[in-house]
């Protein structure tokens, strides 16, 4: 499926903008701390000199939160176009083998996110378990449907009756008396 494909390279398409955005903003981050020591040494004032670096740390809350927004707004992109083929149903119909590739892309565009921003984003991620939850459940009502029609066409044999000593231990199972240790 080229659709995984399609989806990789846009993964490390928005991968190369974020590192733009970041390189941005730490270009940013060392103006700000360069403009903050040069008048935190021209203050003399205590008082004024705690404000400005109270400003500088809420300026830099700010920029971390915007960069955190920026990864968000990109997981949900993604999600987006992985709902689209969730809604028209290809995923369903991928193998196995084509499932782990696209649950590691999307493993390993989640991680290199986190590693920008230092927060985990389940946007993304939460699109893959509803998809792996469909094929953990389409993979289980395959293998129950092979094992029931093998079942059904197998030959089944009354047995001889049981021996009432076997029978009598069988039963205290079934009732929980006997214990296993």
């Amino acid at each position: 499926d080229k659709w995984v494909l399609y989806l990789n390279l846009i993964f490390s398409k928005i991968s190369l903008l974020l590192k733009e955005i970041v390189s941005i903003h730490r270009i940013i981050m060392s103006v700000i701390e360069e403009a903050t020591e040069k008048d935190s040494n021209s203050i003399v004032d205590k008082d004024s000199r705690q404000l400005l670096l109270n400003k500088n740390y809420k300026l830099n809350i700010t920029l971390k939160e915007s960069l955190v927004a920026i990864c968000d707004d990109a997981h949900t992109c993604c999600r987006e176009l992985v709902k689209q083929r969730l809604s028209d149903e290809s995923l369903d119909k991928l193998s196995s083998n084509k499932f782990v590739e696209l649950s590691k892309s999307i493993e390993s565009f989640t991680s290199f996110c986190e590693e920008i921003c230092g927060r985990r984003s389940s946007i993304l991620k939460s699109v893959l378990m509803t998809q792996a939850n469909k094929f953990a459940t389409r993979f289980h009502e395959e293998r129950k449907k092979k094992l029931n029609a093998a079942l059904s066409v197998e030959q089944w044999k009354s047995v001889d009756p049981v021996l009432s000593d076997f029978q009598d231990i069988f039963d205290q199972i079934i009732e929980k008396k006997v214990k296993f240790n």
